[in-house]
């Protein structure tokens, strides 16, 4: 199943992850939830190919399903915008995304927003 990640690990994750979302979603009834995953950016740096999806991915994705709210992987446009022009995402001190990293972030979230929006949310 997932590498690196034991049993008693994925119990306890798969916990959180549905508390997190189940309170999010009571505290939140009419709200729209998205929570949004990053990218194995080192991994698409050093191989230059699309990452495979962060090892925890599968189960903060069956949370959000399972308690109404949106759900974002960003390993698809992190992958896009490197490969279209092969910048770094990040700053170079440290793992944050840079300048560039956050535009594709709000670019992707807002895509995925007004995909899920209600329409008489997103007028």
């Amino acid at each position: 199943d997932h590498v690196g990640i034991v049993a008693e690990e994925r119990s306890l994750l798969e916990a959180t992850a549905q508390e997190i979302t189940r309170k999010l979603r009571a505290e939140h009834p009419s709200a729209v939830i998205l929570l949004v995953m990053d990218a194995d950016r080192r991994r698409m740096y050093e191989s230059r190919s699309r990452p495979e999806p962060l090892r925890d991915v599968s189960i903060w994705e069956a949370a959000c399903r399972q308690n109404d709210c949106e759900f974002l992987d960003l390993t698809d446009a992190f992958w896009a915008a490197y490969r279209a022009d092969g910048r770094q995402l990040d700053l170079p001190s440290n793992y944050h995304w840079n300048q560039h990293g956050m535009a594709i972030v709000a670019r992707a979230i807002a895509k995925r927003l007004r995909a899920v929006m209600p329409p008489a949310m997103s007028s």
